[in-house]
């Protein structure tokens, strides 16, 4: 069985890409989000999407890793994206995979659960914005996505840090599937 793994990047980074390949092999462990599907995705697949009102009645119940409410929302766009605790149990098994949207959600997962891998993934600037454009997404949203978060810097504790503009996601799922066998 596969080890688990987490990944992180800015907007239009490559995450869902590589989680998208990942799914062949692994179990996906889906983000709960206030936003509105993208153009084919499937709740409770690619996303939990909920409302704002459930989505803080969550977060009172204690249900997220994220340690206060305003850290959990993308201010400028007013919505909320928040890291199940339940993931953690899945994540020290084998044969998952997730997406927290924060640098230092993942640096809480690896502390708890410290066999998990995980990776980094970017992109220049230029291509995360004629990724952006290519979904249709308006120039504020762009430059709000492009300059918010700690996700478009690049963190010095995970396990691989890739560019996707030089590596398919095949292949970044064989450099993860080398660091387990290391």
């Amino acid at each position: 069985m596969l080890n688990s793994f987490i990944v992180t990047g800015a907007s239009a980074s490559g995450k869902s890409t590589l989680i998208n390949e990942a799914r062949k092999e692994y179990i996906y462990l889906p983000t709960h989000m206030t936003r509105e599907p993208r153009k084919g995705e499937r709740n409770g697949i690619d996303a939990i999407f909920i409302n704002t009102e459930q989505f803080i009645e969550n977060f009172n119940k204690n249900e997220y890793l994220e340690p206060y409410l305003e850290f959990a929302l993308l201010k400028n766009l007013g919505q909320y994206y928040g890291t199940p605790k339940s993931w953690l149990d899945c994540l020290n098994k084998s044969g998952y995979c997730a997406s927290p949207v924060s640098i230092t959600i993942a640096k809480k997962i690896v502390s708890i659960c410290p066999s998990t891998c995980w990776v980094h993934l970017w992109c220049s600037k230029e291509e995360t914005y004629k990724r952006l454009l290519a979904r249709g997404i308006d120039e504020d949203e762009i430059n709000c996505r492009i300059t918010s978060g700690d996700s478009i810097y690049i963190p010095d504790s995970a396990n691989l840090v890739i560019n996707t503009s030089e590596y398919s996601p095949q292949e970044i799922l064989e450099k993860i599937k080398k660091m387990f066998n290391e």
